[in-house]
């Protein structure tokens, strides 16, 4: 099973998570679809079983279960206890995300995610490995450059064809139009990309900044000073996609070379351009300290910064 399925959305994600944050019991999954999709909106599962609902409804709740937020079984949901603790009694669309993001990069940390298999040729398709592939791909790309578009010959950003110049095997993490889409959809839902409308078409651009604010606000204290190493030790726990993360060290190893300016001290171009946006906007500041053992590198045009040091403001 795959997290990038078609009718995975993060709207009925949110709705359906509400909905079970509220119900320790659990809900019938009918009374759920009917929920969702009244049956004048029925879709085509509902067509085909008579059930309310649709393609939607089914491909979101399977994407829930693959990850473990919700289990059950054909007849009735309930929210996985250890994560219904942790959804506030009226929760916010933004904070259901954050909590499904977490989650969902949270899957993979045994070692499955960047995991090829011979026999079949395909990476390892359990969780979300999938869509953790793509992001940990996509935010190791230039955000200053061209926003990226799929498939489309003769762009400087064409996903597909950055994909098989840079992995070893040729073999792409996002195979075609429609998986580009889904990765779209829950990339920008999760705060790690930005859409970008230019000459009639809606493309993509690597931003991390509101998955890396919301981190830092929840990790360190406003107005104390922290070490960089400090603070992408702590960013790589719950975003192993950037920096120092785990996840986006593997990612590496399965490429000829790694993306321009991604390497040695520098950080990854989608990381720094996050920081010196949130320092912009007097979220965040940071410094250089010259006798700071811990230095960094900020990737930067048209010269790298060095930073050591920073903080929240308060």
């Amino acid at each position: 099973m795959t997290f990038l399925k078609t009718h995975n959305l993060p709207a009925t994600a949110c709705f359906v998570l509400r909905c079970l944050s509220s119900r320790p019991e659990g809900i019938d999954t009918r009374d759920l679809a009917a929920l969702l999709a009244p049956p004048s909106l029925q879709g085509p599962a509902g067509k085909e079983d008579g059930r309310a609902g649709g393609l939607a409804t089914d491909h979101t709740i399977e994407a829930l279960q693959e990850i473990g937020l919700i289990v059950g079984d054909r007849t009735r949901l309930l929210l996985d206890r250890a994560w219904r603790e942790k959804l506030p009694s009226v929760p916010t669309d933004r904070e259901i995300l954050r909590i499904l993001r977490g989650r969902v990069f949270d899957a993979p940390k045994l070692d499955r995610s960047w995991r090829w298999n011979r026999e079949s040729s395909r990476w390892n398709t359990g969780g979300a490995n999938d869509f953790l592939r793509a992001a940990s791909w996509f935010l190791s790309q230039d955000p200053l450059g061209p926003p990226f578009t799929f498939g489309r010959r003769g762009s400087a950003a064409d996903a597909e064809r950055l994909q098989r110049r840079q992995f070893k095997r040729g073999q792409e993490v996002i195979t075609n139009a429609t998986r580009w889409a889904d990765f779209e959809r829950w990339a920008c839902a999760f705060g790690i990309a930005r859409r970008i409308s230019l000459r009639g078409a809606t493309c993509l651009s690597p931003d991390p900044t509101d998955a890396i604010a919301e981190e830092l606000a929840s990790t360190l204290e406003p107005s104390q000073w922290y070490s960089i190493n400090d603070v992408l030790a702590r960013l790589a726990q719950p975003l192993p996609i950037l920096g120092t993360g785990v996840l986006r060290s593997r990612m590496l190893q399965q490429l000829r070379a790694a993306p321009e300016r991604v390497g040695a001290r520098t950080e990854d171009p989608a990381l720094s351009q996050a920081i010196i946006i949130l320092a912009g906007k007097k979220f965040l500041e940071f410094r250089a300290l010259s006798d700071a053992t811990d230095q960094r590198l900020l990737w930067d045009q048209p010269h790298p910064q060095s930073i050591t040091h920073l903080r929240l403001e308060a």
